[in-house]
């Protein structure tokens, strides 16, 4: 295998790997009060007030700000798609 295939394999993998570890909001946070084993127990870990804990996990809140993310062990990482290239006008990326 040449080594121009085996980088472009590695950071192929590499971009795979990051995106399976995107989840939504939502998810994030449950998975952190499941975690530390209750919405309680999550705000005395992270310090986090458990009303505010809840309305993110059930989607009352959606945009915490970074410091809020941090200390629950999360970092925002928007998403785009891309819908053409740069300078094609009717091609689409595949």
């Amino acid at each position: 295998m040449s080594a121009a295939l085996r980088k472009h394999l590695e950071e192929t993998t590499a971009a795979l790997n990051r995106v399976q570890r995107l989840v939504t909001l939502d998810a994030a946070v449950r998975a952190v009060v499941a975690q530390h084993g209750g919405v309680r127990a999550a705000e005395r870990a992270t310090g986090v007030d458990k009303s505010f804990i809840s309305r993110l996990m059930n989607g009352h809140k959606v945009a915490p700000s970074a410091e809020t993310l941090e200390a629950l062990g999360l970092r925002a990482v928007p998403l785009y798609e891309v819908l053409k290239r740069p300078n094609d006008q009717d091609q689409p990326t595949p």
